[in-house]
């Protein structure tokens, strides 16, 4: 099989960490990869690039698409399973510009499953999880500013997935895990994933 760049998208709140766990332990040689994993495990490792990550965090700033390319960019090469699963990313163009230009160097099929629920669900979902998360971005104020600019970030993302003919699915996430699960997985079935 050739290597394939699987990116689960959706807002805050949709299950992305959930269902891309699901899909790794469905798909034979995948890896589930967030963006915010790789900046811990960098900056625990004390690494030249982790030690940069901690020092920006540190002064309270975001840290850049170029340092997570960067460390996209390693955790690509180093990794030998057939199927990565990235979760929640890309976020802006430029990264699924850059995310793009990765998979052609690998010779990576994109594939794209977008996890939809309508705006009052992911807010009741956030809310909910802030009762027992204890993340500070999961109160109503925060929650409204997070959906703000998830669909300013996302819908120009899909947009630009459609015109590139990047193959795109859209599942709609209102039932159970299990049956959001069941709806990827026929996914899979049809585009012979496995």
């Amino acid at each position: 099989m050739a290597k394939v760049f699987l990116l689960m998208m959706g807002g805050p709140g949709a299950g992305k960490g959930t269902q891309c766990d699901n899909v790794v332990k469905y798909l034979h040689s995948s890896v589930h990869i967030s963006t915010g994993d790789i900046l811990r495990a960098e900056i625990k490792a004390e690494s030249e690039i982790g030690l940069k990550v901690k020092s920006i965090i540190a002064n309270g700033q975001l840290v850049s698409s170029e340092i997570i390319a960067e460390m996209l960019d390693k955790f690509i090469k180093e990794n030998t399973k057939e199927v990565i699963v990235f979760d929640g990313y890309p976020r802006t163009l430029d990264q699924l510009d850059h995310l793009t230009e990765q998979a052609k160097l690998y010779n990576a099929k994109l594939i794209v499953v977008n996890l939809e629920i309508p705006d009052n669900v992911m807010t009741e979902r956030i809310l909910s999880r802030g009762k027992t998360s204890g993340r500070a971005d999961d109160n109503a104020d925060a929650a409204k500013k997070r959906l703000e600019v998830y669909h300013e970030q996302s819908d120009s993302i899909i947009k630009a997935v459609k015109e590139r003919k990047v193959p795109y699915y859209g599942i709609e996430n209102l039932g159970t895990i299990r049956e959001v699960f069941e709806d990827i997985t026929s996914v899979f079935k049809k585009i012979d994933l496995h």
